[in-house]
């Protein structure tokens, strides 16, 4: 989370959005569209699919090429938590 909370207030999240994270759907720091994107990001992680509800609001309010960034960006986080944890790498 070190890491992750430095990122987050660099791409413009409020003291709200990152206290609220962990609990962001009863979260009024978050709009609907920016709870959709969180869970795209925690159901393509726990479960490797989306729903499609999530994934249709989604298809409305980003063009193809920011959900190509969208996926990546979570397919490229995914692979290196897993890739730390295996390999037991320890970030300072």
């Amino acid at each position: 989370m070190h890491y992750h909370e430095a990122l987050g207030r660099r791409a413009g999240l409020s003291d709200g959005q990152l206290r609220d994270l962990g609990s962001f759907e009863a979260s009024d720091s978050y709009t609907e569209p920016e709870k959709d994107v969180l869970r795209f990001t925690e159901q393509w992680s726990a479960e490797g699919r989306v729903d499609e509800a999530v994934l249709e609001r989604l298809k409305v309010r980003l063009s193809p090429e920011h959900l190509v960034v969208l996926a990546t960006t979570v397919a490229q986080a995914n692979f290196t938590s897993r890739f730390n944890n295996v390999f037991g790498v320890e970030l300072p």
